[in-house]
């Protein structure tokens, strides 16, 4: 694709200095846009290996040549969308976990944030981890793009807690895989919770928004008893 639509501030001049795009140049975006809407909503559906490129481009309402000049191929088009999805989840998590805030900040705000994006993008979850389980050798080349690594200032804020020689410790690892479980178990699965408990989607959505407050207390309480 050309790297040149997006005008970008240089040396320091206001955006509004700066020559306003063209009408081709606002429609081109706005198509790969609809296109990559229409892309996730496939590849959500389907996955990988059952989406198509002419149902795409018939969601996206343009023709499949069309579809081609932006994307060559389905995997080019596939790796867009899951970078795209992915990358919202890992930009938030590691944004907060491997800041300098302490962790009766850090906490909450984590809770808060990371289920508000799941939120928003409810399906995203189970797309990631079933397109992982499938093939994730490129996770790597991923990681590497949005600066993950392992959350080492989170870690040792966690191994902090336990330096006191009485206290039966737990490794650090296993508080982070329990904050993250503790927030993303409800998302993968939720129609069967839904099920079990006799939610509807708005009891469900209620049940979402207070496990923002719910979770910071329990886990806070729960590392300081540990």
């Amino acid at each position: 694709m050309n790297s040149n639509r997006s005008n970008v501030p240089q040396g320091g001049r206001e955006s509004s200095d700066l020559p306003a795009q063209s009408p081709q140049a606002n429609r081109e975006s706005e198509t790969e846009q609809r296109i990559l809407d229409a892309a996730r909503q496939v590849f959500i559906l389907n996955g990988f290996s059952g989406a198509r490129m002419q149902a795409i481009a018939d969601k996206a309402g343009i023709n499949k040549a069309m579809l081609h000049y932006y994307y060559r191929n389905k995997q080019k088009l596939f790796d867009a969308v899951f970078t795209e999805a992915l990358g919202k989840i890992l930009h938030v998590v590691f944004a907060i976990v491997e800041s300098d805030a302490p962790l009766d900040d850090k906490i909450p705000l984590f809770f808060n944030e990371y289920i508000g994006i799941l939120q928003r993008h409810p399906h995203m979850p189970a797309f990631v981890v079933n397109e992982v389980n499938q093939n994730g050798n490129w996770l790597p080349e991923i990681f590497k793009k949005h600066g993950v690594h392992k959350p080492k200032k989170l870690l040792q804020q966690f191994a902090e807690i336990y330096q006191q020689p009485e206290l039966d410790c737990p490794r650090p690892e296993h508080l982070m895989v329990n904050m993250l479980g503790l927030a993303l178990f409800p998302f993968l699965a939720a129609p069967l919770l839904k099920r079990v408990l006799n939610m509807d989607d708005a009891d469900f959505a209620a049940f979402l928004e207070e496990r923002k407050t719910h979770l910071p207390a329990f886990f806070q309480q729960a590392i300081k008893t540990t």
